[in-house]
């Protein structure tokens, strides 16, 4: 007879600073739900939208940063044996996104120059931030994939054993964001930050 375990884990509820590509398919079993909340920001000239930023950012470890990414992978399965083997079923593995993006309120009525400056910025920090998100998506697609290739003796190891390998997984993901944030300078290199050439 057929030991069934309903094992749910939750991990990796990580905030982290912000890319706007279409993401890539994502296999059957990984699902993601992405949300996207804007903060106001006013101003007509460079230095003033520069102190609305500062004053109205959202804040990460501490300081005021323009735009930030979290986001969660949580997972859940069922467990059965089968030719003398524990494995897991109905794998399924959810991304949790959330992005927080600046909303220039001013927009419409400031010169042509400065909505223009403020146009590539806001393109450029996307472009970060869904850096970071697909860097969680690529979490969420490894802990799928290894997931659903555990196999333990027996029933009673394999929660143990599958939520410590998924946890490693994410672990090395937050990595690759930090690397990310280095690498691109906190989004500098790509055009995020204002003021534009700051």
């Amino acid at each position: 007879m057929a030991v069934v375990t309903i094992l749910a884990v939750t991990q990796a509820c990580v905030p982290e600073p912000f890319s706007r590509r279409e993401p890539p398919l994502l296999p059957d079993g990984v699902f993601m739900s992405v949300r996207e909340r804007t903060y106001p920001v006013r101003g007509r000239t460079v230095a003033a939208i520069g102190r609305s930023l500062e004053h109205a950012g959202p804040r990460w470890e501490g300081r005021v940063v323009q735009g930030l990414t979290s986001w969660c992978v949580r997972w859940e399965w069922r467990s059965t044996m089968h030719e003398g083997a524990c494995r897991l079923l109905n794998v399924r593995v959810l991304l949790e996104v959330e992005i927080v993006l600046p909303d220039w309120k001013d927009h419409d009525s400031a010169s042509p120059s400065l909505a223009f400056a403020w146009e590539r910025f806001e393109e450029a920090l996307r472009g970060h931030e869904y850096g970071h998100r697909n860097i969680g998506m690529q979490a969420a697609v490894e802990t799928f994939r290894v997931l659903e290739a555990v196999r333990t003796r027996d029933c009673t190891a394999i929660g143990d054993v599958a939520g410590t390998l998924a946890r490693g997984i994410v672990r090395k993901y937050e990595k690759r964001n930090d690397v990310y944030e280095r690498n691109t300078r906190r989004g500098r290199t790509q055009g995020a930050v204002w003021p534009p050439g700051g």
